[in-house]
């Protein structure tokens, strides 16, 4: 996944609606342009009516049987209007905000959500459940999410000294910053962070950026590949004897690139792999 996709791709959802009102039927056929959206609709039990989801959409399994409109930066016009929606949901991203407006001028309604830190994703959860009447559905969902969330808080003993970088690319060398989700977890579990308190949210890091900050471990938030990837481009980074504690991780499978019902399950895997690697240790409750 290239630079562009992979920026938009962690920018889940807030809440933000069309300016025409929705009314949501028996009958609607619904169009989810992001991975996120379509585990919201699945965690509220409204999948019934969805013709179509992107590529990425893989979660749960049964999303890989629905109708594939495209990618998360490139859905297809075409595959969408051919499913004849009369819903579809996307976010506030470039690629998504044109085909939206086109369809708009098709008389299709639109839903627009967008997200980069915790506290949206309720949000997030609550519109959709809304607009899908699925309320009650939708306040039980955040109502668990919210008391997941807090059995998560402080998880773990961390050193002082032992701070943590949430690595999301390797060229671009791009990390995740304090106004993000992935970050925010990273605090809850009990780990420091080793981003700067005024840093963008997905800050590009230099070397010298790197040498001067010197994190106890970098995690890479997209598995092995993204570790490989890291380790060649960064081979003279590492070398230096400023980074000669510092050690690259990470889990077997991406986390912390969806910020959904699944953030709580990824969290738990961060909070056990850096614990396994020694950088952490859970707390005893």
């Amino acid at each position: 996944m290239n630079l562009f996709n992979f920026l938009f791709f962690l920018l889940g959802f807030c809440t933000s609606l069309a300016s025409k009102t929705i009314n949501i039927t028996a009958e609607e056929r619904i169009i989810s342009l992001s991975p996120s959206i379509t585990e919201i609709i699945f965690t509220l039990d409204e999948e019934a009516n969805v013709v179509g989801v992107t590529r990425f959409c893989d979660k749960p399994a049964k999303a890989k049987l629905i109708s594939k409109i495209g990618g998360f930066t490139d859905p297809q016009l075409e595959e969408i209007i051919a499913l004849k929606p009369t819903l579809v949901i996307g976010m506030n991203i470039p690629s998504h905000q044109q085909i939206l407006q086109r369809l708009g001028k098709l008389k299709v309604a639109t839903l627009v959500v967008s997200n980069n830190k915790i506290a949206d994703i309720s949000n997030s959860m609550i519109t959709i459940g809304k607009i899908m009447h699925a309320k009650d559905k939708a306040d039980q969902a955040v109502k668990q999410f919210n008391q997941d969330l807090l059995s998560l808080k402080n998880l773990l003993n961390c050193p002082a000294s032992s701070k943590i970088l949430l690595a999301v690319s390797s060229k671009p060398f791009i990390v995740a910053g304090n106004n993000t989700f992935a970050n925010e977890v990273l605090i809850l579990i009990g780990a420091k962070s080793a981003v700067v308190n005024r840093s963008p949210a997905w800050p590009i890091w230099s070397a010298e950026t790197m040498l001067n900050n010197a994190p106890r471990a970098i995690v890479a938030l997209g598995g092995q590949n993204l570790a490989k990837e890291l380790r060649k481009e960064l081979a003279s980074v590492f070398a230096h004897k400023n980074l000669k504690n510092t050690v690259l991780i990470y889990p077997d499978t991406p986390i912390l690139q969806r910020p959904g019902p699944e953030l709580v399950a990824d969290a738990k895997q961060l909070a056990n792999l850096l614990d396994r690697h020694g950088i952490c240790h859970f707390a005893k409750k």
